[in-house]
């Protein structure tokens, strides 16, 4: 496992972050990654679909502890790979959970930009009142 700028290991960062992804993809930008993508590259379509699989086994750990229903994907990686959030529930996160009938999961790309934390302070300060 590759070592996180925080110094742990493990961490999504290593594995999720655009530069983690360029990396692996052996591409200088996430614009970059997204063309190799979309060329059907072998390496950039395995590089991504690693990071979308991790990412469904860490949020497979959410939803199982805590019951989350709504999940929304933010950030530069999700923001170029819009596709993520309609790939991985029915394709990588349906698998990593028990089967039931109870998982009625929505997920969905971010789309409030820059406003999404004053959003986010907005909306935890009136359900904190």
């Amino acid at each position: 496992t590759a070592h996180c700028h925080c110094g742990k290991r493990g961490c999504l960062e290593t594995l999720l972050s655009y530069h983690s992804l360029c990396d692996a993809a052996g591409v200088p930008t996430v614009k970059e990654l997204r063309a190799s993508y979309l060329n059907r590259d072998d390496r950039a379509l395995a590089t991504v679909n690693k990071a979308i699989q991790g990412l469904a086994h860490a949020l497979s750990g959410t939803i199982l502890t805590l019951g989350v229903t709504s999940i929304i994907l933010g950030g530069s990686v999700s923001a170029e790979f819009p596709e993520i959030a309609q790939k991985i529930l029915p394709s990588y996160l349906a698998p990593e959970l028990l089967p039931s009938p109870q998982w009625k999961l929505c997920v969905a790309p971010a789309v409030l930009g820059s406003w999404a934390p004053a959003w986010g302070a907005a909306c935890a300060h009136s359900a904190l009142r």
